[in-house]
């Protein structure tokens, strides 16, 4: 079998060696426009906050795949067409495959055209990391548009500098889609205070000047050098997807298998939509774990479909301001989408570390928050599991279930990606 996956993206790398595992004797290749693949975004959080503890940069780099995989990877390969059986390149080659996986990943997009050029997808390459990082640290003053988990990360990772970073968010409060309210004033007021926000300021204008750039908002405006955008990532779809059935959101169309509207053609990760398992709505989700999952479910379907995509419970973690967090399922505020009224409990399982259960009025939790200093890596696994099996809340807590060792098959159901190495 002749399989060609379209994009170096992290779901994209996944999918080569997932499908590797499944079917050994396939050829596999993996075509990326850029200089390199399995690129992990959270690298560049590292090298803003000088952290030497974790330096690895990629999920699995081209001669790592060639080597480890026997995958054949092509460099400054762009796919401009996409036909039942074959792709075209912009150098005009023919590529026939059995299978093809669009893995093209996303990034940043935005109506401040000024600002969208000053970062544009650079978080997302790793060529353009160093030279972002050499920007950032020749700025005295640096603007970041959106705290959301991207924009708050970036945030943390200036925190200890001796830069002015101002932060704007059009929300009244920061993290609203991923924290309940209490958690957030609590990450909030661990932020360092030489953080400038402007919470509940929408950034009108960025327009460039002869040195940086001036934000201007409802309120004001503000010179600074540097502006970093970090408003929520959208799927790159690119000319070769013309031909595939869209959403409205423009992500690709894909069956209960992963299958796009064209058979044998497959698309995850930051290309698509997927269930999210607590409300069973169609969401958009930008996530290491989601583009993991995605790639491990459709490399069981390329010879034959055989497993479904049970969806998603929404796994998120970081870290803010040097404290680790971890964020499940439902937040109280999504009530309004959720059948059941919601309420929460607390629970503190070490020393600087809590967890708050969220729970429907039939006590199943829906959703958890997780909070400690480092990364306690079985509580975070036994919290993803509690949520993706509907576990009581006498389970979780009367019963101590979320002090027991998890089997090595619990394991490998989790719904957990590399970001939770932070």
């Amino acid at each position: 079998m002749r399989i060609i996956i379209i994009g170096g993206s992290v779901s994209g790398v996944a999918a080569a060696i997932e499908a590797r595992k499944q079917l050994p004797d396939a050829e596999i290749s993996l075509l990326e426009k850029g200089t390199a693949v399995g690129v992990l975004p959270n690298h560049l959080f590292w090298l803003l906050a000088k952290d030497d503890s974790c330096q690895r940069a990629y999920l699995a780099t081209d001669k790592e795949l060639a080597a480890n995989y026997d995958i054949n990877v092509y460099l400054h390969t762009t796919v401009v067409s996409l036909h039942k059986s074959h792709l075209v390149t912009r150098d005009g080659q023919v590529w026939p495959f059995d299978r093809a996986i669009i893995a093209t990943g996303s990034g940043q997009f935005s109506t401040l055209i000024t600002a969208h050029e000053v970062i544009e997808d650079d978080m997302k390459q790793q060529v353009n990391q160093a030279s972002l990082v050499q920007k950032i640290d020749q700025a005295d003053s640096i603007a970041i548009i959106g705290a959301g988990l991207l924009g708050m990360t970036f945030a943390s990772a200036l925190a200890h500098t001796d830069k002015h970073v101002l932060v704007f968010e059009r929300a009244n409060l920061p993290l609203i889609r991923y924290f309940n309210h209490d958690l957030v004033h609590t990450i909030m007021a661990n932020a360092s205070s030489a953080i400038d926000f402007h919470i509940g300021e929408a950034v009108d204008d960025v327009t460039a000047q002869a040195s940086g750039q001036l934000i201007v908002t409802g309120k004001n405006s503000y010179p600074v050098d540097l502006t970093l955008l970090a408003v929520n990532t959208r799927p790159s779809t690119q000319e070769l997807t013309e031909s595939l059935q869209k959403n409205a959101d423009g992500t690709i169309w894909v069956d209960d298998y992963l299958q796009t509207s064209k058979q044998h053609v497959f698309a995850i990760g930051d290309a698509i939509q997927v269930t999210f398992k607590l409300t069973g709505e169609s969401v958009y989700l930008s996530s290491i774990a989601n583009a993991l999952r995605t790639a491990r479910i459709v490399s069981h379907n390329l010879k034959q479909l055989i497993q479904k995509d049970p969806g998603t419970v929404r796994p998120y973690s970081c870290v803010l301001f040097d404290r680790w967090y971890g964020t499940v399922g439902l937040t109280l505020q999504e009530e309004m989408f959720y059948p059941k009224q919601l309420a929460s409990y607390k629970v503190s399982l070490a020393e600087e570390e809590h967890v708050t259960l969220i729970y429907d009025t039939n006590q199943i939790v829906v959703g958890g928050q997780l909070e400690a200093n480092h990364l306690p890596i079985e509580h975070w696994h036994h919290l993803i599991q509690m949520v993706q099996k509907g576990y009581s809340l006498d389970q979780c807590i009367v019963k101590g279930n979320y002090m027991n060792k998890l089997s090595d098959q619990d394991l490998a159901e989790l719904e957990v990606g590399l970001d939770a190495i932070g």
